[in-house]
């Protein structure tokens, strides 16, 4: 696959992975709304971490050739 192919599956698959996580996070921070203030920031810390990772976690399968995405002609 060429870069320009993995950065823009990448792309697509981070709007969906985002918004699983930000639906988590979302459904945490509800569970979460009466624990200590320490606990959010390290539980909404955690998710950003993920958020950022998850481009470089998608991008290595893809740019490696072990993607289950079908190979387009080009």
């Amino acid at each position: 696959m060429s870069a320009t192919t993995v950065i823009g599956w990448t792309l697509v698959h981070f709007v969906w992975q985002g918004a699983v996580v930000g639906a988590l996070i979302w459904i945490v921070s509800m569970l979460t709304r009466r624990s200590p203030a320490s606990l959010r920031y390290a539980v909404f810390v955690a998710a950003l971490a993920v958020v950022a990772a998850i481009p470089v976690v998608t991008a290595f399968p893809l740019s490696s050739g072990r993607s289950a995405l079908p190979r387009l002609a080009t």
